[in-house]
């Protein structure tokens, strides 16, 4: 009998899918974001905001009120500290991280096709680079290091060193008119950009951005009569 109920529930959720009828549309993605890591800042570090760039395509399957918007994005993040001692010692530093990252919005809209709109969805992300500069002066003597990071794991601390794989959540606002769509997004990790062993309960700095992206639809398949 259980059977039965599930074979039938499921049947059901099919024929609704199959009589759902989506506009399907591809299009090109641009964005900025500004981004920080959430952490205590040592020393009374003063937190800045990083700014970054997004690009890349995006799908858009339209049900009516109803969407769902996965798109594949280059992304650039990162953070930005400024430490002063004084008028003797000072240090900043400056983090780039660049991902692929793929996030996949369930969108509602005012409109059937376009409209104001609330979304929300996870996103995926994987690490293909960036550096780490820093800035260090001392007594009026300045050391610089400008370094890319690094994805492997090693058996010391290595301040160059970052988590390849990230994952969070994105929740924001937008309004799509015609072929063109504009989004403010916030976007918070679920995990800490650097490796496990280097994380504890004073310092697990986790991904926190703001973005403003524009998208236009370039191709549209309308649904089947």
């Amino acid at each position: 009998m259980k059977k039965q109920l599930l074979f039938a529930t499921l049947g059901l959720l099919g024929a609704q899918v199959a009589q759902a009828q989506a506009q399907l549309s591809v299009g090109a993605q641009l964005g900025l974001q500004s981004t920080s890591f959430s952490a205590p800042r040592s020393y009374g570090a003063e937190r800045q905001q990083r700014l970054g760039g997004q690009a890349g395509i995006i799908a858009n399957a339209q049900f009516n009120h109803f969407a769902i918007q996965p798109a594949l994005l280059f992304s650039q993040k990162g953070d930005k500290n400024t430490w002063r001692e004084g008028d003797y010692a000072s240090l900043q530093s400056n983090v780039r991280l660049n991902y692929l990252e793929l996030p996949v919005n369930f969108v509602l809209s005012t409109g059937k096709t376009e409209g104001f709109q609330l979304f929300a969805g996870p996103y995926v992300a994987l690490g293909v680079g960036g550096r780490l500069r820093t800035t260090f002066t001392y007594l009026g003597q300045v050391e610089k290091d400008n370094g890319a990071v690094s994805f492997r794991k090693s058996s010391y601390n290595n301040p160059h060193e970052f988590r390849r794989f990230d994952a969070g959540f994105n929740v924001g606002i937008g309004h799509k008119c015609g072929p063109f769509q504009i989004q403010a997004t916030y976007g918070a990790s679920a995990m800490t950009i650097t490796p496990e062993k280097q994380v504890s309960h004073m310092y697990s700095p986790r991904s926190r951005s703001i973005q403003l992206n524009l998208s236009y639809f370039l191709y549209s398949a309308s649904p089947r009569s």
